[in-house]
């Protein structure tokens, strides 16, 4: 009887210890140094090409439904299936040639992807000069079963400087009563074609099912404020990513009822800085709705997906790339970009 009860504080005591720590984790400001990195580095061109995909952790392909966005499931059909997910990921990302490439929702192994590791094979593939992975889900104290590590990525062959975390708003209320999320800014610095441009590449993933959007909301205000503060320095500025709001109006085909667009808000357009662009690409979606598989002209299609520019950056050309959803709940966007002088 005592053994039991010592065993079972010792389970309380460590749940207590594992709630705290995970509660109390937040993202701080920090930069890292990547200008002795060893391998050869690219010249920045005069006009560069960015990317930006949403990977689904390798588990929300065309086979998949997700608990939290209204399905059934919160894991993937089946390993085989997060297995040919990995292998088309790592094949369209190896092809996607961008110059600077932002990734979100990459995970290593972990029970959302069936503990399979997409980031290990993306890495192998991407043969980059810069490998940028940060955690934005990342458990401590957990055992290996239930281990969460998921983040974003920023890959890139040129001649970075500086990679810079800035922490934004998250939600008031930790996932699962103990995880917090830790949003933040990815940010990657460079010098330009010419002595006298610097560019600054912003990776994001906001909040996704915050009651309202009005966090989104809030996210957005930060992003732009220091977005702004960079431009302000002489930075020639390009904010990437999964924005989690509508940013354009879209008439794709769909009979998904209101009751699972729950998530879904529009993009505050009145919040992006006078002179700054939006960049996207209005002939496609970027994301499906994952409250079922994948069944084109079912699930609600929408563009959540794109670019924001400084006034000294032109808008090339964007476009995105058609995976029909096959290994992801997103497909990934490509913004050719060049600095104005």
């Amino acid at each position: 009887m005592k053994l039991a009860l010592i065993i079972f504080g010792a389970i309380v005591l460590y749940g207590i210890v594992v709630t705290v720590v995970n509660r109390g984790a937040v993202l701080s400001a920090r930069t890292v140094d990547f200008s002795s990195a060893s391998r050869a580095k690219m010249r920045m061109p005069d006009t560069v090409s960015v990317g930006t995909w949403n990977l689904g952790y390798a588990g929300l392909g065309r086979e998949s439904d997700f608990a939290v966005d209204g399905g059934e499931n919160l894991f993937p059909p089946s390993r085989a299936i997060v297995d040919k997910n990995i292998e088309q990921i790592t094949e369209v990302a190896g092809q996607l040639a961008t110059n600077v490439q932002f990734f979100q929702e990459v995970s290593y192994s972990g029970p959302l992807s069936l503990w399979k590791s997409v980031a290990t094979p993306l890495e192998n593939t991407a043969g980059s000069n810069v490998f940028w992975w940060r955690p934005d889900i990342s458990s401590q104290l957990l055992p290996w079963p239930i281990r969460l590590k998921h983040g974003t990525v920023i890959t890139t062959d040129l001649k970075a400087t500086t990679g810079e975390l800035f922490p934004i708003v998250g939600e008031p209320e930790p996932l699962f009563g103990f995880l917090n999320r830790q949003y933040g800014m990815q940010v990657l610095k460079m010098p330009g074609a010419t002595e006298s441009i610097e560019w600054a590449f912003i990776n994001i993933h906001l909040s996704a099912f915050d009651d309202g959007g009005d966090l989104r909301r809030q996210q957005i205000d930060s992003v732009f404020s220091y977005a702004k503060s960079l431009y302000e320095a002489g930075f020639h500025v390009v904010i990437g990513g999964d924005w989690n709001m509508e940013l354009a109006e879209t008439a794709f085909p769909h009979q998904t009822s209101d009751e699972d667009l729950f998530w879904i808000h529009r993009f505050p357009q009145e919040s992006i800085p006078e002179g700054w662009k939006l960049a996207i690409d209005t002939s496609l979606p970027t994301v499906r709705t994952v409250n079922q598989a994948f069944v084109r002209g079912e699930n609600y299609l929408t563009i959540i997906d794109g670019f924001v520019v400084s006034p000294n950056v032109e808008v090339v050309s964007v476009s995105t790339t058609d995976t029909d959803f096959e290994m992801s709940d997103h497909m990934p966007v490509i913004g050719n970009f060049r600095a104005v002088q």
